[in-house]
């Protein structure tokens, strides 16, 4: 008996190591069991490559023997590298060159305008510092791209395609961004020009809005516009471009002070579309968490002016919101609606309320909504005779919030893409991790939770003991 048990546990364990093995040199073979379907190609990047009209040169220049903290990327990168080209072999060429071997790689990088990093790292407890390549030019016709792929760029699929889209296109979508602090916006700035035709733009003065752009951003519109200006807006969007706006109604400064409501007069524009921005902050009790500064020192807390928008109050039904299950609003306005041809986008949780006196924006205000709890409309977009987005907040997507959430300027790039009509990136974008705030629970319920888990062991363990006296002693009766 003990004998058939060591083989049958044997040949389990040779059966896994040989499942392995062939998994590694056959990886499509794999089961992607996760729920963005992060490690399998996207039904998109499927059509896009195998619609290709030209051959798409891909030539990776990189450093066999790079620090350990660069392989995870290398190793990504490939594994989709050859993903992609085992799609369309006929249309997708991947090639390999180390330039510190080779120096007419060296040379070739240079003239694409891909130079030598330097990677530091620390080997038999000494700090080194290594001259490497990584970095990859795609070249389509007459038509090329360095994209740098040395630090974690995120989604490395949505990162390739969307550079093959933009070389394979005859038309790429031009974006318009209207912002008059643009100091906190650096980060988006450059995503947008990273993807589109980008250019600046400005809704007061003489200058036309940019001709060739599709869709205008505007944040945190400030100043008073005059009749003409607003003409010019409204124009664009009779004219079938969209625009995005993001709207701070209430400012707050970094010491955590109201500094008034918002005075502009642009939102007439909205409201003549059935939208409008209270002036009012949201509080959450499902809120994000925040690292704040005191006397004492620093401490780490829930802040409710930031609220978290959790899957269940993201509305699925717009394309535009594909794959987004997670937002961090900071500071945000509820809006109301007049017309029902706008939808929302998102909302609060249903332990919501609104602050109106701004007196006190300190995190340790505390709230409890109670019984008036409800869900807040936030986002909103109407695209019924006109293309509009209207977010009650801007700060969520300037860069001292948006390098902590990656799905707040998702959002706002799969919005570009919607009024684009370029909604093909939509899904590829949206894979990747994505974070899955944990419910808050009532007290009652905490105290019920470790309860059971302090009496679960002790009442297992009297359990098990009875069982097997129990055992023992049937056993005697029957030997007896």
């Amino acid at each position: 008996m003990k004998k058939y048990q060591l083989v049958t546990g044997i040949n389990l364990i040779a059966a896994i190591v040989l499942v392995n093995v062939i998994l590694n040199f056959y990886p499509f073979w794999r089961i992607d069991l996760t729920r963005a379907k992060i490690h399998s190609l996207s039904p998109a990047t499927v059509k896009i490559t195998k619609n290709l009209n030209d051959l798409v040169n891909i030539k990776v220049f990189l450093t066999q023997d790079l620090p350990p903290e660069v392989r995870p990327v290398m190793s990504d990168l490939k594994t989709v590298l050859e993903e992609i080209a085992r799609l369309n072999q006929s249309k997708i060429k991947v090639t390999y060159l180390d330039p510190n071997k080779d120096q007419g790689a060296a040379t070739e990088a240079r003239n694409y305008g891909i130079q030598a990093l330097q990677f530091s790292s620390v080997k038999s407890d000494k700090f080194e510092v290594q001259t490497g390549y990584f970095g990859l030019a795609l070249v389509y016709g007459e038509k090329s791209e360095v994209l740098p792929v040395a630090s974690d760029v995120g989604n490395l699929e949505y990162f390739l395609m969307s550079a093959i889209k933009r070389l394979s296109s005859d038309k790429i979508p031009a974006v318009a961004l209207a912002d008059e602090n643009s100091s906190e916006t650096q980060i988006l700035r450059g995503v947008l020009g990273k993807s589109y035709k980008f250019s600046s733009a400005a809704i007061g003065g003489n200058s036309p809005l940019p001709a060739e752009a599709d869709t205008l951003i505007i944040v945190d519109p400030k100043s008073k516009f005059d009749e003409k200006s607003l003409n010019k807006l409204k124009e664009w969007l009779k004219s079938g471009k969209g625009v995005i706006a993001l709207v701070d109604k209430v400012g707050v400064d970094q010491n955590l002070r109201s500094t008034g409501i918002s005075q502009s007069n642009i939102e007439s524009v909205w409201i003549d579309y059935g939208i409008e921005i209270e002036n009012k902050l949201v509080v959450d009790e499902e809120s994000a968490i925040a690292n704040f500064q005191s006397q004492n020192g620093s401490f780490i807390t829930r802040y409710s002016y930031w609220p978290q928008i959790r899957p269940e109050n993201i509305n699925p039904n717009i394309p535009a919101l594909s794959g987004i299950d997670s937002l961090m609003l900071a500071w945000a306005s509820p809006i109301k609606l007049s017309d029902d041809k706008v939808q929302t986008m998102f909302s609060s949780s249903q332990k919501s309320e609104v602050d109106d006196s701004f007196s006190d924006l300190s995190p340790e205000k505390q709230f409890n909504a109670g019984a008036n709890g409800e869900k807040r409309v936030l986002g909103v977009i109407r695209t019924e005779g006109v293309k509009l987005a209207v977010i009650g907040d801007s700060d969520f997507i300037k860069d001292q919030f948006v390098v902590s959430s990656r799905q707040n300027m998702n959002l706002l790039l799969n919005l570009v893409d919607y009024f684009s009509q370029e909604t093909d990136l939509l899904s590829i974008r949206s894979k990747s991790l994505k974070s899955s705030p944990l419910r808050a629970i009532p007290e009652g319920l905490k105290m019920t939770v470790k309860g059971v888990n302090i009496a679960a062991p002790l009442v297992i363990l009297v359990v098990s003991w009875l069982v097997a006296k129990m055992l023992r002693e049937r056993s005697k009766k029957d030997f007896g």
